[in-house]
């Protein structure tokens, strides 16, 4: 099981990646250690991390911190000290970060529609869709299971995948409707 720091490493490496590389002017050795010293500080100092704020912009900081530590051991690694330049790609990479967490909420959203809509199916519509997509099981061992034909499978698959599709626009519509 990944413990929530892996998965914000995870996550975050990526933008981190590209972020030194930008910091480092493209010295991929000298980026790939900085990024490594950059998660290694953020694991180390996870508990200075406040709940509900910009994971991505802590770690960059971090990394800008790291970055100028490095330089200042090794003043012949090339490194972006502009500070016009350094807050150019601040706005850049935080845009990146405000349209993933606008796309994980859309997500969060779209999850919690589904899921009440699934509750709201009567049992034989989903216990076909529970067996089909959150067990993955092939549509003949559902048939066998639920002791149905292969063509009545189908059909209260089909059948709730719209019922589904009704309810989930539909509770959608009402929600943009309150807000």
């Amino acid at each position: 099981m990944q413990t929530a720091l892996s998965k914000l490493v995870e996550q975050h490496q990526p933008m981190l990646v590209a972020y030194s590389r930008a910091l480092m002017k493209g010295n991929d050795h000298a980026a790939d250690d900085l990024m490594q010293e950059a998660f290694l500080t953020a694991c180390r100092r996870m508990s200075e991390f406040r709940e509900g704020a910009d994971f991505g912009a802590w770690l960059r900081g971090i990394a800008r911190l790291k970055a100028m530590e490095m330089w200042r051991n090794d003043q012949r690694s090339e490194m972006i000290q502009d500070p016009e330049v350094l807050e150019g790609m601040e706005e850049t990479f935080m845009s990146f970060d405000l349209r993933k967490s606008s796309e994980t909420s859309w997500k969060v959203d779209a999850r919690r529609r589904l899921e009440s809509c699934l509750s709201q199916l009567p049992d034989g519509l989903r216990s076909i869709v529970s067996l089909v997509y959150e067990n993955g099981m092939e549509l003949r061992s559902v048939c066998a299971q639920l002791q149905l034909s292969e063509a009545a499978a189908y059909q209260r698959l089909s059948r709730a995948r719209e019922v589904l599709r009704q309810c989930v626009q539909k509770t959608r519509v009402e929600e943009d409707l309150n807000e």
